[in-house]
C-alpha cells in the first residue's frame, strides 16, 4: 500500500478514479432505482423485503400488486426462490418498520458489492499480486464482467446473485486462510438457501480435502463431517419450508411460478431442467451479440462480450490442482444452469454464470504470468467497465 502511494503513477490515479466513478454510481443506483421501479414494496422486483416482512409478520407468502413469477396456492403469493436471503434483510426490515419506511433490497446490495470487492482483493494478493493489480482485479470482477449487472441493478434476482457470490468468495477466501471446513460448510448451508445450483460449489471443497495428502484417511472423512453437517440441516429446514408451503418436501413452486410467455409453455412441456434447453441456453450465455452498438436484449449478451478479461482462464496450467478443481466445479455447475428452463429475463449478460464465477476468478488469478498484469490487460479492464456501463443503461433506456 505504501508504495501504491508513494509511487502514485497517473496508472494508479485511473485505477482510483474508475473505483471512485464506480463505487458512486452504484450507490445511486442502489438508491434512485427502486423508486423509479418500485415506489411501493408489493411491486415486483422486492420480493425478498416482502417475504422478510413476511416473516416478520408470521407468513410465509407475500402481497403483491401483480403475480408475475408468483407460485400461487390458495390464491395466495409464494415466493419460489430459496428464503435465505430474505432472512438475512429481516432485521433491516423490522428495523426500517419502526419509522414507516420500506427497506429496499439494493440498500444491503450496494454493501455486499463492497465487501465482495475487497474479498477478490485480498484473494488477489493472497496470490502475490501487487496493492494495485489486486485492485484493477476486484474492479475487474465487480465492473468489467457480468457482475456489473448485478452491482446495478435492485431486483429480486439480482440480490440473490448477490449473496450467493458473497459467500462463495467468503468459502473460497477461508480455504486460502484457515481452511475451517465447518465453516466452509456454513457458508454452503447459506448458498443452497439462496441459488441451489450455487451450492454445487462445495465440489471444489469436497475435491481438496479429498486430495489432500496432509490428511489421513479418517481426518478426511471428519473435515466432510464438519462440512456437511451445516449443509444437511440447511436442506432439511429447505425441505420442510416446501412442506409447510406446497404440501411437498420437494416441491419448491418453480414448476407452477406464473411466468411469461412463451417460458411457461416450454417450461410445462418439457419441465424445469430438461437437456432440450442445452443449446438455446448456451446461445445467450456465450454466442449473443448486441442488438445495436450500444443496446442490448434482455435476455442477455455473451460472457465473453461483457466479461472480456476472463478469456485468460484459458491460459491456467491444468498441472495446477486449484486449477483442475475450478474446472470440474464450474463445468458442473454451468451444465446444472444450461438444462434450465431459461437463460434468465431482465439482465445484463448471462447472470447464472454467477454461479460459478467465485471459481473462474480464480482460475484468472492462475493465468497472468508471474502473477502481474500489463498495461493491454488494465486497458481491456478499463474500456470493458465503461462499455458495460452503457450497455447497462441501455436497459432502463428502453423500459423509461
Amino acid at each position: 500500500m505504501k508504495d501504491f502511494f508513494s509511487n502514485f503513477t497517473i496508472l494508479n490515479s485511473v485505477l482510483l478514479g474508475l473505483i471512485l466513478f464506480f463505487f458512486i454510481f452504484t450507490f445511486g443506483f442502489s438508491t434512485a432505482l427502486p423508486f423509479l421501479e418500485a415506489t411501493d414494496l408489493r411491486y415486483d422486483g422486492q420480493e425478498f423485503s416482502q417475504l422478510a416482512t413476511s416473516f416478520l409478520d408470521g407468513k410465509l407468502y407475500i402481497e403483491k400488486f401483480e403475480n408475475h413469477d408468483c407460485s400461487l396456492v390458495d390464491n395466495k403469493c409464494y415466493w419460489g426462490p430459496a428464503p435465505f436471503p430474505a432472512i438475512l434483510l429481516v432485521p433491516f426490515v423490522f428495523l426500517f418498520n419502526l419509522f414507516n419506511l420500506p427497506f429496499y433490497q439494493s440498500y444491503l446490495q450496494f454493501f455486499v458489492t463492497i465487501a465482495i470487492f475487497l474479498l477478490c482483493w485480498r484473494l488477489a494478493q493472497k496470490f502475490k499480486y501487487s496493492f494495485s493489480d489486486s485492485l484493477w482485479l476486484a474492479f475487474a470482477f465487480c465492473f468489467a464482467s457480468v457482475y456489473i449487472g448485478i452491482a446495478l441493478g435492485s431486483r429480486s434476482y439480482y440480490f440473490a446473485h448477490a449473496v450467493t457470490v458473497l459467500f462463495l468468495f467468503l468459502a473460497i477466501y477461508e480455504y486460502f486462510n484457515n481452511k475451517r471446513y465447518w465453516l466452509i460448510g456454513l457458508y454452503f448451508a447459506f448458498i443452497f438457501s439462496t441459488r441451489f445450483t450455487a451450492g454445487f460449489g462445495i465440489l471444489f471443497f469436497i475435491l481438496t480435502i479429498f486430495f489432500d495428502k496432509k490428511l489421513n484417511f479418517k481426518n478426511k472423512i471428519f473435515q466432510l463431517a464438519l462440512m456437511f453437517t451445516p449443509v444437511i440441516a440447511s436442506g432439511l429446514l429447505l425441505l420442510y419450508y416446501n412442506f409447510v408451503r406446497f404440501g411437498n418436501f420437494l416441491d419448491n413452486g418453480y414448476s407452477i411460478a406464473l411466468v411469461g410467455e412463451p417460458i411457461r409453455d416450454i417450461r410445462d412441456q418439457h419441465g424445469v431442467f430438461s437437456v432440450k434447453y442445452f443449446f438455446k441456453n448456451f446461445y445467450y450465455y456465450f454466442l449473443k451479440l448486441p442488438e445495436s452498438f450500444f443496446k442490448v436484449s434482455p435476455w442477455g449478451l455473451s460472457f465473453f462480450i461483457v466479461s472480456p478479461i476472463f478469456i485468460k482462464i484459458f491460459w491456467g496450467s491444468i498441472k495446477e490442482k486449484i486449477v483442475k478443481f475450478s474446472w470440474v466445479t464450474s463445468l458442473i455447475i454451468l451444465f446444472s444452469t444450461l438444462i434450465y428452463f431459461t437463460s434468465g429475463w431482465w439482465q445484463f449478460g448471462p447472470r447464472y454464470v454467477l454461479d460459478f464465477l467465485p471459481f473462474w476468478f480464480l482460475l484468472l488469478l492462475y493465468s497472468f504470468k508471474g502473477s502481474q498484469l500489463n498495461n493491454y490487460h488494465r486497458l481491456v479492464i478499463g474500456l470493458s467497465s465503461f462499455t458495460n456501463f452503457f450497455l447497462f443503461l441501455s436497459l432502463y433506456i428502453r423500459n423509461y
